[in-house]
């Protein structure tokens, strides 16, 4: 599954707590949603529980689809458990969304370093 939709599964839940639907949520509510998720990624970075900043911020991408820093922060927790491929496809989406902001080219350039290094070692084997 492309890293880079939405999960319907994330969807869903976030629906079923707040007993709406999210595309007819008032914005102000997916701004909160989006903002409390990305901060418990953030937590869960800090403590290095990597899977669950995955997950959180993937709660907070279904709240804001179009937050670059989200795809961002998402592939950093990627890269630190080794999803090179997800977290090349978050990088790159994080890049589409703000093309002015180097954060998303930086975590594009670490995520296709990490990929074509491993290329070029199992290339050389």
């Amino acid at each position: 599954m492309d890293p880079t939709v939405c999960d319907p599964l994330q969807k869903a839940l976030i629906e079923q707590h707040f007993g709406e639907q999210v595309s007819n949520a008032p914005p102000e509510l997916l701004i909160h949603l989006a903002q409390r998720f990305k901060s418990l990624g953030n937590t869960a970075v800090r403590r290095s529980q990597f899977q669950e900043a995955v997950k959180c911020y993937s709660q907070a991408i279904a709240a804001a689809e179009r937050d670059a820093t989200l795809y961002a922060n998402r592939s950093a927790a990627y890269l630190a458990l080794y999803q090179y491929q997800a977290a090349l496809q978050d990088a790159t989406k994080a890049v589409q969304l703000h093309q002015s902001w180097p954060r998303g080219y930086y975590r594009f350039g670490s995520s296709s370093t990490v990929i074509c290094c491993k290329s070029s070692l199992a290339a050389s084997k």
